[in-house]
């Protein structure tokens, strides 16, 4: 990976995040590299990245999240769920900022 932030980062410093009640699908660092966002279950868990610690925990889809991106610029979430839907979150306030898009509402031909 280029520009790395934790490309030295030595075996024993490294944590187990445990969190999830069922397998994780995704995981996505901040662009900063401080946190790490993991998809699972029903919901989202944001991890800090030197200490293993969760953070946050955002819920809000009714299926497994299977996919979680964030913004070049950090500020935005965006994670993609069985359901299909697709919601943004705001990382800072870490509450959803947009109604759900649905794959079945959009046309999208």
């Amino acid at each position: 990976m280029f520009d790395c932030n934790w490309k030295d980062l030595k075996i024993n410093e490294l944590n187990t995040l445990d969190g999830h009640s069922d397998q994780v699908y995704s995981i996505c660092y901040s662009p900063d590299g401080t946190t790490l966002v993991s998809g699972s279950d029903n919901s989202i868990l944001i991890w800090d990245v030197k200490t293993g610690q969760q953070k946050a925990k955002l819920d809000g889809h009714s299926s497994t999240v299977n996919s979680i991106c964030h913004s070049p610029d950090g500020t935005t979430l965006t994670s993609g769920c069985g359901d299909k839907s697709i919601r943004l979150w705001n990382v800072k306030t870490e509450q959803q900022i947009n109604s759900s898009l649905n794959a079945d509402d959009q046309n999208l031909g």
